[in-house]
C-alpha cells in the first residue's frame, strides 16, 4: 500500500513536528509547566471554572478570594473563549498541553498563510511560521494563558483584513482570549501595517466591523465593563504612571535580541524573565540583516523597519521621551501596564522581514533548518516543567484549613503577603510550597475563603479599602477588629507574631503559623460577600432588597436575618450581553450560509 502526501501539506506536518519538539516535556513526557501566574492565578481560575461548568453552573461569582468578587466578568479568566474548552473537559495538566500545542500551531500556521498571501515562497512562509511561534518573547508568554491566546491571532487578523465580517469574528475570538494589553498592541500593529501597505479595506469598513464585533463580544464586554468601573484600577491609584510604566526596556536590554537565554535561575527555574526576553535567534537576525541589505529598495522593507523601530521605542516606555509624550496625550495608554509588551509589534515586523529575506533565491533550505534547530534548542528551559502532580498535591496546612476554616475566611499577614522568598531545594519544590502557603488565588481549588490575595488584575475597590485599613494598623492587635469585620478566623504568618494578644496559635506547619483571631467587639460579616450590583434576595418567596453595610458587605433589608433569606447573583448585564451575542452569532451564520448558497 502506498501512502501519498500532498506537497502542500509538508510544511504543515513539518511545523507540527516542530511544535511537538518545542513542547516535548509536556506533550510527550507528560510533565506540566509551572511558574508564577500559571501557578498562582490561571490554575485556580481554570480549575474552579471547570468545576462549576461541569456541575451545570455558570462561573459568575468567586466567593473564595477578595471577600467575594465577579469571576466570569474578569476578562482574563477566558470563560467565553472557545479554544479554552479543553479546561472544561480534561484535567488541568492535560488541558494545558492541548491548549499550548493548538495555539503554538495556530500562531505559526496563520503566519505561514500570511506569507503565502504576500506571494512569498514555501521556504519563506515556513520561516515566518517558525520564527513567530518560537521566538523568546512569545515563548515566555506561556505563563499568561490569556496573553498567549491573544498573540496567536495576530496574523489571522492580517489575513482576514479584506473581509470585515470575518475580521470582526476573528477579533472577537482574540478578545475572548482575555488580555487587554495584548489585544490593544495587536490592533496597533495591524492598523499600522494595513494602512501603510495600502490594504485599507479594514479602515473603510470600521463601522461594520465595530457593529459585528460588539454584537459578538457583548456577553463578555458588558459584565467586564461593570467590573472595571467598580475596580481599584479605575477608582483607585493602581494604574499610576509609576505602575503603568513598570517593566520598560533599557537600551542595554536590546542585547537580548541576539543573546540566547542564560543559565536556569535557581529560585524560579526560568532561564530569562518574561519582561526581558526578546530573543529572535542569531541565525534569524543574520538572515534578516542580509535580506534587508539586498532588498533595501523594497517599500515593504522600509515599512517593516519603521514598525520594528516603533515597537522598540514604545517598549522602552519611561526611558524614551517619545513614550512619555504619547502617555500624556493618548488616554488609552494609561490603561496599559508594562511597556515591554510593545515589543510584540517588533517581533511581528521581524517575522515578515524574515519572510521577505528568505524569499531570495540565494538562501536555501539549510539556512531555515539551522534557524529552526537553534530556536528549538534555546527555547527549551525558558518555561520550566516538572511532574504534573504539582497542581494536585495538598500539604498539611491546607488539610488543616479544610477541616477547621468552615464558612469563615483566612488572610495572610502583611509581611507574609509581601515577602514570597521561599527557601527550597529546587524551583519546583519552591512553587509547590508557595501554593501550599495559599498565595494569590491558590485557595480556590481547595474551597478556602481568602479575604485578600494580591495578583488579581481587577480587584474591587471596596476590598482594597477594607484590607488597606487592616494592613496599615500598627500592630496585629490593632487590626483585629478589621479582620473580624471581614469574618477572618485565621491569620497566616511566616514568622511569630510580635504582638499576639487576641490571637491564639492553633497550628504550626513547616512553612506557616496559623493564628486564630479571637472575636472582637465588632460583629463579623458571616459568609456574606462584598456588595456588588446584581445580587438579589428572596425571603418567604418575596423579593427583598440587598443593601451595602458600613463595611461594604451585603446586608438584607427589612430586618430579615441572613438565615431566613436566599441570596443569589443574577446580573442583568450578563443576560443582556448573552442575548446580544447569540443574536449576532445567528445573524452572521445566516449571512454566511446565504453567501455559500449563492456561490
Amino acid at each position: 500500500m502506498r501512502i501519498s502526501i500532498n506537497r502542500d501539506n509538508i510544511p504543515v506536518l513539518f511545523f507540527l513536528m516542530v511544535c511537538v519538539a518545542q513542547l516535548w516535556e509536556i506533550v510527550v513526557l507528560g510533565n506540566a509547566y509551572y511558574i508564577r501566574d500559571l501557578v498562582y492565578i490561571f490554575h485556580p481560575w481554570k480549575t474552579y471554572c471547570a468545576e462549576l461548568i461541569q456541575k451545570g453552573e455558570f462561573p459568575l461569582w468567586n466567593s473564595y478570594a477578595y471577600c467575594g468578587m465577579p469571576l466570569a466578568a474578569n476578562w482574563q479568566t477566558g470563560v467565553f473563549y472557545p479554544l479554552g474548552l479543553f479546561f472544561y473537559v480534561f484535567s488541568f495538566s492535560s488541558a494545558l498541553k492541548y491548549y499550548y500545542l493548538l495555539h503554538m500551531f495556530l500562531m505559526g500556521y496563520f503566519a505561514y498563510l500570511f506569507g503565502k498571501k504576500m506571494g512569498l515562497s514555501n521556504r519563506a512562509s515556513v520561516g515566518m511560521m517558525v520564527l513567530f511561534a518560537l521566538n523568546g518573547y512569545i515563548l515566555t508568554k506561556t505563563e499568561f494563558l490569556s496573553h498567549y491566546a491573544v498573540d496567536s491571532w495576530m496574523f489571522c487578523l492580517l489575513l482576514l483584513a479584506g473581509n470585515p465580517v470575518l475580521f470582526a469574528a476573528a477579533l472577537a475570538l482574540a478578545f475572548f482570549g482575555g488580555h487587554q494589553n495584548a489585544l490593544m498592541i495587536s490592533m496597533i500593529a495591524g492598523v499600522y501595517f494595513l494602512s501603510v501597505t495600502k490594504k485599507r479595506e479594514i479602515l473603510s469598513n470600521t463601522g461594520k466591523i465595530l457593529l459585528v464585533f460588539t454584537a459578538l463580544v457583548s456577553a463578555q464586554l458588558l459584565i467586564t465593563t461593570e467590573l472595571v468601573l467598580n475596580s481599584s484600577r479605575y477608582k483607585g491609584d493602581a494604574m499610576s504612571p509609576k505602575v503603568a510604566m513598570t517593566n520598560s526596556l533599557d537600551v542595554s536590554d536590546l542585547k537580548n535580541m541576539v543573546l540566547p537565554a542564560g543559565e536556569q535561575k535557581a529560585d524560579t527555574g526560568e532561564k530569562q524573565p518574561w519582561e526581558k526576553t526578546l530573543y529572535a535567534g542569531i541565525i534569524a537576525l543574520m538572515i534578516i540583516s542580509a535580506g534587508v541589505a539586498r532588498n533595501i529598495k523594497d517599500r515593504r522593507v522600509w515599512i517593516l523597519m519603521l514598525m520594528l523601530a516603533g515597537g522598540i521605542v514604545l517598549a522602552m516606555g519611561k526611558n524614551t521621551p517619545v513614550y512619555l509624550w504619547l502617555y500624556e496625550n493618548l488616554p488609552f495608554l494609561k490603561l496599559l501596564r508594562y511597556p515591554v509588551q510593545y515589543y510584540f509589534i517588533s517581533i511581528t515586523a521581524l517575522t515578515v522581514l524574515l519572510g521577505i529575506s528568505l524569499n531570495d533565491k540565494w538562501l536555501k533550505w539549510p539556512a531555515l533548518v539551522l534557524m529552526t534547530i537553534e530556536l528549538i534548542f534555546w527555547g527549551h528551559g525558558i518555561n520550566p516543567s516538572t511532574d504534573k502532580n504539582i497542581y494536585y498535591n495538598k500539604n498539611e496546612m491546607i488539610e488543616y484549613m479544610q477541616k477547621n476554616l468552615g464558612g469563615s475566611r483566612f488572610i495572610l499577614s502583611p509581611g507574609t503577603e509581601k515577602d514570597r522568598r521561599i527557601p527550597s531545594r529546587s524551583p519546583e519544590e519552591g512553587w509547590e510550597r508557595a501554593r501550599g502557603m495559599l498565595y494569590n488565588l491558590t485557595c480556590m481549588p481547595y474551597h478556602l475563603r481568602n479575604a485578600y490575595g494580591t495578583g488579581e488584575p481587577l480587584t474591587l475597590e471596596s476590598v482594597e479599602v477594607l484590607v488597606d485599613k487592616a494592613y496599615k494598623q500598627g500592630t496585629p492587635q490593632d487590626a483585629r477588629q478589621n479582620y473580624a469585620a471581614m469574618n477572618v478566623k485565621y491569620l497566616l504568618c511566616r514568622n511569630e507574631l510580635k504582638n499576639s494578644n487576641g490571637y491564639r496559635k492553633s497550628h504550626v506547619s513547616n512553612d506557616m503559623i496559623v493564628y486564630e483571631v479571637e472575636k472582637g467587639q465588632k460583629e463579623g460579616a458571616g459568609v456574606c460577600d462584598l456588595y456588588y450590583p446584581g445580587w438579589k434576595a428572596r425571603s418567604a418567596g418575596k423579593a427583598v432588597k440587598v443593601l451595602k453595610n458600613e463595611s461594604g458587605f451585603m446586608e438584607i433589608s427589612e430586618g430579615k436575618n441572613r438565615q431566613g433569606a436566599e441570596l443569589f447573583y443574577d446580573p442583568p448585564l450578563f443576560r443582556t450581553g448573552v442575548l446580544i451575542s447569540l443574536f449576532g452569532l445567528i445573524a452572521i451564520t445566516i449571512l454566511g450560509v446565504k453567501k455559500l448558497c449563492a456561490a
